[in-house]
């Protein structure tokens, strides 16, 4: 699995899908642990029929980029709703999409989606 799973302090197995941000890698890294990473996962979009929403949503919260992709390539935004998000990267994903941030989690936590969303 990984060459470096030795025994040793600070040894971390990371499970993780095959398509990660490295910043957590990246943090453990230089908190002094050795990191072994198991890709699991693959992120994959349905190609199935599109979702029809009604247009009385008002708000969508996105907790991740590839929700933001996986929705919009099976749905469009209801017209009046505004779009909240768990995060930075989320939200650079929803603008790169052509979309506006209603508002954005200043915690990447349930604590923070219910910061924005009171």
């Amino acid at each position: 699995i990984c060459s470096t799973l030795t025994p040793q302090e600070g040894m971390l197995l990371f499970p993780t899908a095959e398509k990660n941000r490295p910043e957590l890698e990246a943090v453990l890294l230089e908190a002094g642990f050795s990191v072994c990473k198991l890709p699991l996962y693959r992120t994959q979009i349905p190609q199935d029929k599109p979702i029809y929403l009604p247009d009385d949503i008002d708000f969508i919260l996105f907790a991740s980029p590839s929700a933001v992709h996986g929705f919009l390539a099976r749905a469009s935004l209801p017209s009046r709703a505004k779009v909240i998000t768990i995060g930075s990267t989320t939200s650079e994903a929803v603008r790169s999409a052509g979309l506006s941030v209603y508002k954005e989690a200043q915690r990447q936590t349930l604590e923070g989606i219910l910061d924005i969303a009171s």
